[in-house]
């Protein structure tokens, strides 16, 4: 039911994040007490897997901000580019 309230939900207003944990109130299995709230929020604060999400993240976190990366020792250029934070191009005001 709460899944179907979601759907109908972000039907009528687009979210920007869906966020989704089985909390495992009533599961059956012992080996699989309750969600801890702790476990949870990492989940949810836990960085994407994949490299192309992560470096969208980085960037929209570094677009608001003025900051200063160094990036020491770099073996090439393939290296830097995702860790630039302007789309990889260095910034050069």
């Amino acid at each position: 039911m709460a899944v179907h309230a979601g759907h109908l939900m972000t039907r009528e207003k687009a979210v920007d994040r869906v966020l989704f944990v089985n909390l495992r109130g009533l599961h059956s299995d012992p080996g699989e007490p309750p969600a801890d709230p702790a476990a949870v929020l990492d989940g949810f604060l836990r960085l994407p897997h994949d490299l192309a999400a992560r470096i969208a993240l980085y960037r929209d976190r570094l677009v608001r901000v003025r900051a200063l990366v160094v990036l020491d020792n770099a073996a090439s250029g393939e290296q830097v580019r995702p860790l630039l934070p302007g789309g990889g191009r260095a910034d050069r005001r």
